[in-house]
């Protein structure tokens, strides 16, 4: 049975919060897996969702198989939990979630979840933890090698790039993109590096060539980098560069901003280095290398020129006038813009600004006059870092904020961002969308925000339209519930909790997949949840469009009258009737297991004294095979309702109806969830018992009598069984006559008799 209990828990796909491991096909290290045919068609096939943990290409989900550690045993082929797996889109759509193959048995791994998967041409690239020693066969766990392998599972390279180990206020900054040409790069930027040539470690920004294997440096002594924020496949990132003063042997006040793509060689300064043109420079100590292009470049009039500046040694260049040195803060780059900060040397402020990427280098802008006519769109940049911006065709529309008692929209009118709430009219161009709770931005898809209410730990759900007007929200005091009427009103997705230390959750295929989190009712291992967004139809098993709040908040209603109010009815009417009851639903909504609860119940209560309470009365066990067969003649005629998950049909008061695990449990951790529900909502199982612990105290207590009895009897029939066999034995003796010692009286000279010692010779001599 107990087994049987295991291959239920590890067969069935559990709700967000539970986990049903899952005996999928596992890792080995000769399997090459089938479906793809890898064609040249195929090849050029873009992926989508690139940078995530999950990925799609063609007719396959990629995903990592659950939160692992990093310290985990990596070798090559052991790791189910953490690797890459693959879902057939097929299968991912009809719910068939158990029906996954392993891809890459190593853990995909980063520690700041900023990166994850990327596709390109018929590979897959990620990072993986270390499994190198040293020399006392330590692990370098905290080392992450970048590595890719085929989408069939073959070909695993060894790492291309080696991540060291960090400090805990130091993030891994890196993509793997590509280029327009197909070739693919590791961008990534390296901390504390001494680089050949220099006396002086620093951060640098590097390129490596998957397909040549050469590794670039773009630029040494970069100052900050960022990526896409919304393709992490871009080749093209932006930096900043502080411009030292060499004789005086510190920076200017001032610093730069240059952006380079992967596949950039030129160092643009290599010409200019040497102390003929600069003063103060060593050739020994001084290192210097930027292939990026300039875009703004901070220098104020009342700077010196340097080789590093715009103006250096042009003419007929006019600089902007009279204009204080700038410091620049690049805050986001997303959509063809990139947002940044920027503060004079002359005032603390610092302004919000954006950058169209098609703009650098246009209609003769420099570096220099790029400033000039520049809107700024924030005048206080503090917060700026902390906007979600949504672009169409590089151009700003309106950015969200999350605030302390909300999260409100801010729209852009003649190129400003409006900040100040206006008076409740269709126009306003600043209005908040959610009036209550501390939030956190998750992502959005078609016109819809999707957020977190900040709770003790973990994401929850919630979702709004953000594109109305600021009619539409009409400052319901409702508004974080499950009543939404239209999707201008909030609604929570069922109870679902995300660990938030990972990497987001993301849409795929208009299904919400995360990281499920435990909750306090039983042991979970964060494995990837799929909730699917689209409606579902129970009379033709058919799934349609996404659903819209008012529909969430339907199926919410739904949800929580079964899990709330009826999971309340513990003891009703008769607590000696239904004992135990809420936490056995509780059991049966994530197992179904009955027949564990039919053996548990037989075997405590058959420990009960006569007419005690049973622990599980046959009345609720009734209840119990009631609510997994649910009908319009019982109490759970509103939850009739099956969909077909992993091939089965299960009903709407069961866990795999709304939210299920996607990829493979592992047998260690099935157990654990299975124990672990046990532990929490069930009575203990009663140990088993032997024949002896098995009898009546009457069957006990007569037991021992007779087995006292029975001692007695045979010690005293084994003593006198000795008796008579001792006086048999002699009388079975025959007499034997006594010999007397017979001495020999010769007197023999060589024999010392009397023992003194002495021999005959000496006994002869002492004669003579």
């Amino acid at each position: 049975m107990r087994k049987r209990f295991i291959k239920i828990i590890c067969g069935a796909v559990a709700m967000a919060c539970t986990f049903g491991a899952m005996f999928a096909a596992g890792c080995t290290k000769s399997v090459q897996l089938s479906g793809i045919e890898f064609t040249e068609a195929f090849e050029k096939m873009p992926a989508k969702s690139n940078g995530g943990f999950a990925v799609t290409k063609g007719d396959y989900v990629y995903f990592i198989n659950g939160v692992q550690s990093n310290t985990a045993d990596n070798a090559y082929g052991e790791p189910e939990k953490g690797a890459i797996y693959r879902i057939s889109t097929e299968n991912f759509a009809k719910h068939s979630y158990a029906e996954v193959d392993c891809v890459v048995p190593h853990v995909a791994f980063n520690f700041d979840y900023d990166t994850g998967l990327f596709i390109y041409g018929n590979y897959i690239y990620f990072a993986t933890p270390s499994v190198n020693r040293d020399s006392e066969g330590n692990v370098y766990s905290d080392v992450l090698d970048l590595k890719r392998a085929k989408l069939d599972g073959t070909e695993v390279s060894d790492a291309y790039i080696q991540l060291p180990k960090r400090d805990s206020d130091k993030k891994y900054e890196y993509r793997f993109v590509q280029e327009d040409d197909g070739t693919v790069y590791i961008l990534y930027v390296s901390t504390d590096e001494k680089l050949e040539g220099s006396g002086t470690a620093a951060k640098n920004l590097h390129s490596f060539n998957i397909s040549t294997g050469v590794d670039t440096v773009l630029a040494s002594g970069v100052e900050k980098v960022i990526f896409d924020n919304a393709d992490k496949s871009n080749p093209r990132v932006f930096y900043t560069m502080k411009v030292k003063n060499y004789s005086a042997g510190e920076d200017y006040s001032y610093n730069q901003v240059y952006t380079v793509t992967a596949k950039a060689t030129e160092d643009k300064f290599k010409d200019k280095l040497s102390s003929e043109v600069i003063v103060g420079w060593d050739d020994e100590e001084d290192l210097y290398i930027n292939c990026g292009e300039l875009v703004f470049d901070g220098v104020g009039y009342m700077n010196e020129l340097t080789p590093f500046n715009y103006a250096y040694g042009k003419e007929n260049v006019e600089q902007e006038a009279m204009r204080s040195a700038y410091t620049y803060d690049l805050i986001k780059y997303q959509d063809g813009v990139l947002f940044y900060t920027r503060k004079s040397s002359s005032v603390s402020k610092s302004n919000l600004f954006e950058l169209k990427v098609s703009d650098i280098g246009k209609d003769n802008k420099t570096p220099l006059t790029l400033n000039a006519d520049k809107k700024k769109l924030l005048t206080d940049g503090g917060s700026a870092s902390a906007y979600t911006y949504f672009v169409e065709n590089e151009e700003l529309k309106y950015v969200l904020y999350c605030e302390t008692a909300g999260v409100s929209v801010n729209k852009v009118v003649n190129g400003e961002l409006q900040t100040e709430i206006s008076d409740m009219d269709s126009s306003a161009p600043y209005y908040k969308v959610v009036q209550e709770g501390t939030c956190s931005i998750l992502f959005t898809d078609n016109n819809y925000l999707y957020y977190s209410v900040n709770g003790d730990s973990g994401y929850t759900f919630y979702r709004i339209d953000y594109t109305g007007n600021s009619l539409d929200y009409d400052g319901d005091p409702n508004f974080n519930d499950s009543t939404g009427t239209d999707d201008y009103t909030p609604v929570k997705i069922l109870d679902l909790v995300s660990v938030s230390d990972w990497y987001k959750p993301e849409l795929i295929e208009n299904q919400l997949i995360y990281a499920s989190m435990a909750d306090s009712d039983y042991y979970a291992a964060n494995y990837i949840t799929a909730f699917d967004l689209r409606g579902y139809n129970p009379e033709t098993g058919t799934y349609g469009e996404v659903m819209s709040n008012k529909q969430l908040a339907d199926l919410n209603e739904s949800y929580n009258e079964m899990t709330s109010e009826l999971f309340g009815k513990d003891e009703e009417d008769d607590g000696e009737t239904y004992a135990h009851l809420t936490d056995a639903y509780k059991y049966l909504f994530r197992t179904g297991d009955i027949e564990y609860i039919e053996k548990l119940a037989a075997a405590c209560n058959a420990e009960l004294e006569e007419d005690a309470t049973p622990v599980y009365s046959d009345k609720t066990l009734e209840k119990l095979k009631a609510f997994l067969a649910p009908s319009a003649d019982n109490e759970w005629s509103g939850y009739t309702a099956t969909k077909k998950v992993n091939g089965r049909d299960v009903k709407a008061n069961t866990s795999e109806y709304y939210y299920s695990i996607v990829g493979k449990v592992t047998e260690e951790d099935g157990e654990a969830f299975a124990n672990g529900l046990k532990d929490k909502l069930l009575q203990a199982m009663p140990a088993e018992k032997g024949w002896y612990e098995s009898l009546s105290q009457g069957e006990k207590i007569g037991f021992i009598v007779g087995m006292c009895v029975l001692g007695v009897l045979v010690i005293g029939g084994a003593v006198a069984l000795t008796v008579i066999l001792i006086k048999r034995n002699k009388k079975s003796q025959p007499a034997v006559r006594e010999k007397r010692i017979k001495v020999d009286t010769y007197d023999d000279k060589n024999i010392d008799v009397y023992g003194t010692g002495e021999d005959a010779e000496s006994t002869e001599e002492t004669t003579k």
